[in-house]
């Protein structure tokens, strides 16, 4: 079940357990949202482009074309190579992106969008972790006054 309000997305979650019959408490938890940063657009001269052979599943399309793209960022001497796809096209954009944010994270480093999207899943990480020992200890008291030992 999903609220909308105008600060995020409210989710009520229901933890079900082993007495799922006997308790059901609605916990409310806040969704945060990140927007998709715009990242300052790439010196050309600044970049230096290499074309190699692919490797790997996908047969002698990907063993024999050129289509792993690697980019050098010269001034910071950071390198991102790109094999996703079969297209030489695409593995050029999708390596100018994780160029893109590499640098973001180099220069801008706990306020870049990567280190704010690492931010946002340990803190999901550390409320599952909370609600699961609450939800533990939830049970074992309710085990002890049933005398269900």
């Amino acid at each position: 079940m999903f609220k909308f309000y105008s600060a995020g997305v409210n989710r009520i979650c229901t933890i079900q357990n082993l007495v799922s019959k006997l308790i059901n408490a609605p916990v409310i938890c806040q969704i945060r949202h990140l927007k998709e940063p715009v990242y300052p657009p790439l010196n050309e001269e600044e970049i230096r482009e290499i074309f190699a052979k692919g490797s790997g599943p996908g047969g002698q399309k990907i063993n024999k074309a050129t289509n792993r793209c690697q980019l050098k960022h010269i001034p910071t001497g950071i390198i991102v190579s790109s094999h996703h796809t079969r297209s030489l096209q695409e593995n050029r954009k999708i390596a100018r992106k994780l160029l893109q944010q590499q640098l973001d994270f180099h220069f801008n480093k706990e306020s870049s969008y990567l280190a704010q999207l690492a931010k946002q899943k340990q803190e999901e990480k550390n409320l599952k972790t909370k609600r699961s020992v609450e939800n533990l200890k939830r049970k074992k008291k309710f085990k002890q006054e049933e005398g269900l030992d």
